[in-house]
Formats: C-alpha cells, structure tokens, sequence
C-alpha cells in the first residue's frame, strides 16, 4: 500500500488548508487538499491561503486531495485547480516546486486518479521540479519549462502518449527523470515499444538520475538498459525500484560495462531469487540497494506452471 508523502523538496509536508496563523513558507512543503465533507471547493482553500500567508516567499507547493464530492475521476475539479493555479500565478512568483497528488490509496486507488494535461501547469511556472501522481495519463503536449530539472510521474499504469511528449519537450536542464511504468491492465499502454525510443534519446544532456519504476516489464527493460542505452551516458544513479525484477534481468545487469560505470543501482522491491547472483551484483557497482525482496506467485493454469509477479502499485 502507497501512502501520502510526508516529505517533498526536501522540507516536511504540512497541511495549511485551515491554517489561521503565518507561518514561515521556506521551511516547509505547504500543502492545500479539500475535504469533501467540509463543503469548501479548493478556490476557497486557496483564498483562505492568501489571505493568512505571504503567498509571495512560497517556493513549494503540495496539492492533496481536490475533488469536492469524492470523485477523482472527474476531470472539472482538477481543471478548476490547476485554472485557480494558473490565474493567480503573480501572487506566486517563488514558486520552484509543485507536487500535484498527494494522496494516499486509503483515499483513492491511483487509476481513480483522472488526470489532464499537466503541460501547461508545468509551463506556467518557472518550476525547477515537478512531482504527480494519477492514473498515468499526464501529457497531452510537450512540457516548455527549460528550467525544470527534476520531473516525477507516478502512476499504476503510464500512457504511451505521455513518454511520447517528455521526449518532445525541451528540457535541456533535466536532472532527474522519474516515470512510474506500471501495468498494462491498469490503463497504460506504455509497452517496452513506447519506452525504447526515451532509452535511446540524448535530449537530456545533464541527466543524472534515471528512474523507471514500478514497470511490469522490468526484466527487458534491465536488459536493454545493460545493452547500451544512450540515456545512460551522463546517469549516475539508476532506480528499477518496485518493479517485477527477476534473475533474467539481473543477470544481464550484473554483466554489463555500462551499469558498472554507475555510482548507485536501485532495485528494491524485486523478484531476483539467486543470492549469488545478488552478491554479485553488489561487486558492479559502489552502491547497490537490493532490499524487500519478494516471492512470485505460483500455480497451475490447465496443468501448467504459471508464475506471477506483480509490480508494488497498480490499481
């Protein structure tokens, strides 16, 4: 189970929705949600917030839950907020981070999340780093921010579409690239055929940390990563986090020229059984981050072995 994040930006997420006394904005990550209980939209959560805090030295921004009624899946209420954003973007002229869907599955399953295109919330603002989470269908145009260096996609299931985009945007100071592959039964289509032309692209000369999470493909993935992917030249740090990592993709791993050249190999949460191999592993590269390991599931379909492994978030 995925929950809410505590942290962002480095700085301590902090719930200001009704927060009636100032405080000081540059030592904590404010965040705005609505309670739909509480018969309050997020315009006027919003205003509430101008009216109690100086809105000018705000350099993070979190955004919690915003549907008025429960429902995330109407699209009107995240278009309202990101409008009431946009609109009143002189009153934020500090703003350097902006996370939008910091909500934890006891709150909704993350392909409730509906989404809109978040291209131009991400132009609007000269941000340096931008963080979503929501049922993968996050771009529907190219981002123009050549300021943003660090960009963070969570979702049970990315849509093709959406990795088509980051590759045609121009974002030459990109440091960090985070995209949350998922499962192809929870709405993504971005197979390994929609994510090999982002591993054999250099449009991001200064990129130094590369994550492909949470990918239900994430063996033939590793292998074309060990391979030589040209995304790979300036990476240092390689994160195939809670994904269905098995031997096959460890293998190929722990035998490539151009994962040694890492200074850290993420991997947590993965399905690699051999501890020898593991072992190995940890020889290639300075830092190697091996934990949860898990079991595959195991049963017979018709009189024939079926394994299962499944990535930490789907639905």
């Amino acid at each position: 189970m995925y929950s809410s994040s505590t942290q962002f930006n480095h700085k301590k997420v902090v719930d200001i929705s009704t927060e009636m006394n100032r405080l000081d904005l540059t030592a904590i990550s404010p965040m705005l949600r609505v309670d739909p209980e509480a018969d309050k939209t997020f315009a006027d959560h919003f205003e509430h917030f101008l009216a109690h805090q100086d809105a000018a030295t705000l350099d993070t921004l979190v955004i919690g839950f915003w549907a008025e009624d429960y429902d995330l899946s109407d699209t009107r209420y995240l278009s309202r907020m990101l409008a009431v954003l946009i609109d009143h973007k002189d009153k934020l002229p500090a703003l350097k981070a902006l996370f939008i869907g910091n909500i934890a599955q006891e709150e909704s399953e993350i392909s409730w999340i509906e989404m809109v295109c978040l291209s131009p919330i991400i132009s609007a603002f000269s941000l340096e780093n931008f963080r979503a989470r929501g049922n993968g269908r996050f771009l529907e145009a190219p981002i123009n921010n050549t300021g943003l260096k660090k960009l963070s996609l969570e979702t049970g299931g990315l849509s093709a579409e959406t990795i088509k985009h980051i590759i045609a945007s121009d974002l030459p100071n990109l440091e960090h690239l985070e995209l949350w592959i998922g499962d192809s039964e929870w709405y993504g289509d971005a197979k390994f055929a929609a994510i090999q032309p982002l591993l054999n692209s250099n449009k991001f000369p200064n990129l130094q940390y590369l994550g492909l999470r949470n990918c239900n493909y994430a063996d033939e993935l590793a292998i074309a990563l060990a391979n030589g992917a040209e995304i790979l030249t300036t990476v240092k740090t390689l994160d195939l986090s809670l994904g269905n990592l098995s031997n096959k993709g460890a293998k190929a791993l722990a035998t490539s020229v151009n994962i040694a050249s890492l200074d850290k190999l993420d991997i947590h949460y993965h399905y690699i059984e051999d501890d020898a191999l593991l072992a190995t592993l940890a020889t290639v590269v300075p830092e190697l981050d091996a934990s949860d390991q898990q079991e595959a599931d195991i049963y017979e379909d018709d009189g024939e072995e079926e394994i299962s492994r499944y990535v930490f978030v789907s639905e």
